[in-house]
This record gives structure tokens, sequence and C-alpha cells, in this order.
């Protein structure tokens, strides 16, 4: 007999039981048998949240579908109506809006439970293994991890696809069916539909097995985080740019450096590069420091400058054409690049202006810093002043009557210069 009470323990104390309700049948015994429990027993209060995402013909009846039912067990449904942009791919898409309506929806003390059984767990653990995952994707589906604020948990992961169809069929319920999953021409559908039940025949324990192999996976995994942990720990980074000083990653173990590489990417950025990307990433840490390595990966990039690895955001690209009229009262926004505020100063700083022109770099510029004899090109310039070289392009420059007058807020030109006991005007970038 299917049930799940031992695996909802140590969730009694929840401010509400979520259930993410798709009406598949999976979902739907689960909603079942929470919505039997709140009547029999002590529970927290369950309602059930549905995704519309709006793929396919029949996503409108299966919302009706699922509020029909919710209403019949009396317990309350929030249906969301999601886009689904299709960039990055319509599968991971698709997920992104649901788990970021997900998000949205839960308060904190809620425990979102998800229908997830054994029969997904060996198949996601096969898929990861013919991907080429280490032990980290091996460990297939987690029982329970944070999503915003709340805990989402999956008390069926350990029941197997027949029994959740068993009770279903006991207790009559009527559930909606994914045409989608019979086609074949989707690799997860391929290893449920053809290849899992062949090896099923051969070896009958197979998704218990692949099942036990994830939790031995999710284990090595866990001591594989503490070491990186450890070693990230104790070598030289600034969490104020998240930078790692190149020298103490190099001084360890190709492994462990990698550990350390998928670690930061997993924390800073909710990442986890395959092993290509940090191995590409791990052959910049040696390349020549003036050359600037980058490795892009999903939405960072990976730099190496001075000795340091960063790991940041992917920069928007800069449209050199792009000018900005500004008369220095306002905050200027720079499109997707920042913003250029001034700030009131007195006897330092850029002298008032009615009228400027904000550029980015063109080539060829020059100018000569407050307090400098020459002028000099602004490419060197801006090497001398430590300017990040994926900065330099992007800096705003300040034109007043067609005159640099100021580079951000690195430095302001000689004769723009406000005089002693003046009025200025302090720039301020923030990029």
């Amino acid at each position: 007999m299917l049930t799940i009470l031992p695996q909802l323990q140590q969730y009694l104390d929840a401010k509400r039981w979520v259930v993410a309700y798709s009406g598949g049948v999976d979902s739907h015994v689960l909603l079942h048998q929470l919505a039997a429990l709140s009547v029999e027993s002590n529970t927290p209060p369950v309602c059930a949240i549905h995704i519309n995402h709006g793929l396919q013909s029949a996503a409108d009846h299966w919302q009706q579908h699922c509020e029909s039912i919710c209403d019949h067990l009396n317990v309350d449904c929030t249906s969301i109506v999601v886009n689904v942009d299709g960039k990055g791919g319509l599968e991971q898409s698709a997920r992104d809006a649901r788990y970021g309506a997900f998000e949205q929806y839960l308060q904190a003390g809620d425990v979102l439970f998800q229908g997830h059984h054994l029969d997904d767990q060996a198949e996601t653990v096969l898929m990861r293994l013919l991907n080429g995952s280490g032990p980290k994707g091996l460990a297939g589906i987690p029982a329970q991890r944070i999503v915003g604020s709340a805990i989402l948990a999956r008390p069926l992961l350990n029941c197997a696809k027949q029994d959740i169809l068993n009770y279903a069929q006991q207790q009559q319920l009527r559930w909606v069916e994914d045409t989608s999953n019979d086609d074949n021409r989707y690799d997860r559908n391929f290893l449920r539909n053809k290849i899992l039940p062949k090896l099923q025949q051969r070896w009958p324990s197979v998704k218990r097995n692949l099942s036990r192999s994830a939790l031995l996976s999710a284990e090595l995994s866990e001591e594989i985080s503490n070491l990186a942990e450890a070693d990230l720990a104790a070598c030289d980074y600034n969490s104020d740019d998240s930078s790692l000083c190149i020298k103490d990653l190099l001084a360890l173990s190709l492994n462990r450096r990698l550990s350390v590489l998928r670690q930061l990417a997993l924390s800073l950025h909710d990442l986890s590069p395959s092993l290509a990307v940090l191995e590409q990433v791990n052959k910049a840490l040696s390349a020549d420091s003036q050359a600037h390595p980058l490795v892009q990966y999903a939405n960072v990039e990976f730099r190496t400058t001075s000795g340091r690895l960063l790991i940041m955001p992917t920069l928007k690209s800069v449209d050199a054409s792009s000018v900005y009229q500004w008369d220095g009262q306002s905050l200027l926004q720079l499109d997707d690049l920042g913003s250029l505020e001034a700030v009131s100063t007195s006897g330092r700083g850029l002298r008032y202006f009615d009228r400027a022109e904000v550029k980015y770099r063109q080539g060829g510029e020059r100018c000569k810093p407050a307090g400098r004899k020459h002028s000099q090109t602004l490419k060197k310039l801006l090497q001398e002043y430590g300017v990040k070289p994926w900065l330099r392009d992007r800096v705003p420059l300040l034109y007043v009557d067609e005159q640099l007058a100021a580079v951000g807020d690195y430095w302001v030109c000689e004769d723009f210069l406000s005089p002693d006991g003046e009025p200025g005007l302090e720039l301020i970038w923030r990029h």
C-alpha cells in the first residue's frame, strides 16, 4: 500500500503544504494523499499551485481540470499562467518560468511538494550518466532543497510508478495525460519508453539500483563540496569583486582546483559548469597574464587579470556610436551600461557646465589629467590607472565644448578642473 506519512513527519511544523499540481497522475496522487491526511490528522493547511505553461492546446483544459479536482477535494488552488520565451531551449525556459512562479508564490515556512518518483530518479541518473556527468549530476533528483524562502520536498521519490498508478486506480482518480510523453524523439521519453523496460527485463532491480547509486553519488558530491569549501577558504578570495588568487589556485592539485572552480560558479551564480568548461578555465589560468583570457559559460564570464580570476555576469556589448546629452543635474542612465551622476563639491572635481556630451572610446583620444605635465593617450592612461581591460571601452567620456573633460570617475582633465574655493562636481560612475 502506498503511504508517504513517514516522509512527511519532518514537515509537520510547516506554515503550509503546497502541492505543485500539474494534473498528471503523480501530482494528483500526492495531492489526494495530503488532502486526506489533512482531514484525518493535525497537519498544516494543504493548498495547490498549478502552472499553465501554455505550450499545448490542452493547457487551459488542464488548468480547468486541476481547479475542478481541487474544488472537489476542498483544497485551495492557485493557477498561474507563465510566459515561456524558449531562450536557452524550450524545456529549460519552461522550467525557469515554472520555478520563477513558485518563488513568487511561496512564503517563508511553506513546503512545496512535487510528485517525482523512483522511475523519475532512475531516468535522471541514467540520462546524466549517458551525458558524462560526475558525482553531482549522478546524485540525481534531491529529496529536498531550498526554493526561494521555502523548502521543496519530494515524498514520493522512493515510490515506484506502478505503485502510484495502482493507488490512483484503486481510488478511481481522474487525471490528465500529456501526450508529448509518448514522443520518443525526446531523449528522456526514449529512455523511459524504450530502454528502461528492456533493462528491467534483464535486471528487475535496475531502478532501485540506480536510485541507490544516486544516494551514494550525493554523499560523494557532498564530501567533494566540503573539501572545495575548505580549499576556497585557504585561498586569497575577495568577495567584493568575486576574484580569486590564481597562484593559490595553481597550488592545488588539478582535481581540487576544478572542484573549487565548480563550487565558486555554484555559490555565486547557481551554475554547474561541465568538465570541458572547467578545463578551459584551468587552461586560461596559466595563459599570458597580458592576454586577459576569457571563458564564457551560460550567463557568466571567467576572466583573468593581474594574477586573479574573476567570475562575473556576462557584459553587454557597447555601442561605440552612442551619444548622451547631459546637463549634469540629473542621473544619466547609460542604457544597460550603468549610470553617471554629478555630486556638488567645492574646490575640486569638475567645474560646472550647462551642457555636455557623454560618449565611449573611438580610439586615438588624448588628454592631460589634472596635475600632469603632458598629455597622453587615453589607452595608456587607462592602463596606468589600473582600469580592468574589459571596462576600458565602457568608461563614459564626458565632453564639454567638444573637448574631453573627464574620464568616468577616474580623473578630470586639466582645463576643466574646478578652481580652489569654487563649486565643483564630483562624477560617480556606477556600473
